[in-house]
């Protein structure tokens, strides 16, 4: 049974939101007075509040003295994301690839990456962590708040699994896939994987290259399934290229198997000629 999974270019990112503080003050600016509104017995002294004439009105400093407080206190000015990917246009050189066009994982992975690490080790295990991670994806995956839905890039992913490798997991593979697994078990939630106890491997293999396609924008998933073997090729992907990522790729299929009805599940995995991953899993 063969089972094929292409990415869709899926998870553009979102454009950086503008602030419309200026179109705001422009809609109130030349608003037309209301006829009837004079009191003919009574002459009211206007006061300026031009920042230019350095008037004030008497309750604070003027505008032009503190320029923070120009900004309008009602309006709240939303969030602007300053990492690359989240503004391609203004800040991709137009010789390196699109940033739209590269490979992104969903933030669901990220979510479980965090809970994995703060359930084995604690706060202090994700400050370390995040020590490790560069700045850019520190702030994209760490400092700010992760919505599932996001799409950031898999090379975040890569540098997760660097800082995991180097940090709490001290260079020793059990360590590593113990927090691959416990973010499978995040990532699936209780009732996901209690189901999962319920399936073959069969059926397990069946969904792979959907939920690929669901969490990848890019690479091309091809799944063969023998009795009790599963041939896993991933192709045109940058996990293919990562000692660690193609550790924890062969971690996650079997660690899927292990939770289904299989029993004795083991992996090998290694590069083909093409530089494609091939996962094997077995199973009884």
């Amino acid at each position: 049974m063969a089972q094929h999974g292409k990415a869709d270019p899926a998870g553009q990112p979102r454009p950086a939101g503008s602030t419309g503080a200026a179109g705001n003050g422009a809609a109130g600016a030349g608003k037309p007075s209301l006829p009837g509104n004079s009191i003919p017995s009574r002459s009211i002294p206007s006061r300026s509040i031009n920042p230019g004439a350095g008037g004030g009105t008497g309750r604070g400093p003027s505008p032009a003295s503190d320029a923070s407080l120009a900004v309008t206190p009602a309006i709240r000015q939303p969030f602007v994301r300053t990492s690359p990917h989240a503004a391609p246009a203004a800040q991709t050189p137009a010789a390196q690839t699109p940033v739209s066009e590269l490979p992104k994982a969903r933030g669901t992975i990220f979510v479980g990456f965090k809970q994995a690490v703060e359930g084995l080790w604690g706060a202090a295990g994700l400050r370390s962590v995040a020590q490790l991670l560069p700045v850019d994806v520190r702030y994209d995956t760490v400092d700010t708040v992760l919505v599932n839905m996001e799409w950031l890039p898999e090379t975040h992913v890569l540098a997760w699994y660097e800082a995991l490798w180097s940090g709490p997991c001290e260079r020793k593979r059990h360590h590593f896939v113990t927090v691959i697994d416990r973010m499978m078990d995040c990532g699936f939630g209780r009732v996901r994987k209690a189901l999962l106890h319920l399936a073959s491997p069969s059926m397990i293999f069946g969904k792979a290259p959907g939920l690929w396609r669901y969490d990848h924008s890019h690479g091309e998933l091809t799944i063969d399934v023998d009795g009790q073997t599963a041939r896993v090729r991933l192709e045109d992907h940058p996990y293919t290229a990562n000692p660690l990522s193609c550790m924890a790729t062969a971690e996650i299929y079997r660690y899927c198997v292990a939770l289904s009805r299989g029993r004795d599940v083991t992996e090998s995995h290694y590069n083909d000629p093409s530089g494609a991953l091939i996962v094997r899993i077995r199973w009884s």
